[in-house]
């Protein structure tokens, strides 16, 4: 059985801005049509580079893995919070309420911009 549409007016800024998210999700995952959307984009008078196209975030942790990963990171030794953001993948804002957790809980430790395991000989989790 076909469904059957039902047709709305939408406004031009609702298309626009829809035009403009499937642009910047086709190039961050590398699908085919690009060249359709920017050609309706051209069409509708759009500027396609007048909004960036935000990186492809990663999402790559579940559960757990994302603290495991912070703390594999402090065990090569002190990092300073751009040193593990380079080395996890992530923006600070992603990890910084796991730091403050594992800080909260005696795990590590933060000194002059540097985060530190506060270990001594045991296991955190």
């Amino acid at each position: 059985m076909i469904k059957q549409l039902k047709m709305h007016r939408h406004s031009d800024e609702t298309i626009n801005t829809s035009l403009y998210y499937l642009r910047a999700q086709i190039i961050r995952n590398g699908d085919s049509g690009l060249k359709h959307v920017e050609a309706l984009m051209h069409q509708r008078g759009l500027d396609l580079d007048a909004l960036p196209v935000p990186e492809k975030r990663n999402r790559r942790f579940r559960k757990g893995q994302l603290r495991q990963a912070l703390l594999d990171e402090l065990r090569k030794g002190p990092r300073t919070s751009r040193q593990l953001q380079d080395a996890i993948g992530h923006s600070m804002n992603n990890f910084r309420h796991t730091l403050l957790t594992l800080e909260a809980r005696g795990v590590v430790r933060h000194e002059r911009r540097v985060w530190k395991l506060a270990l001594r000989g045991q296991r955190p989790f």
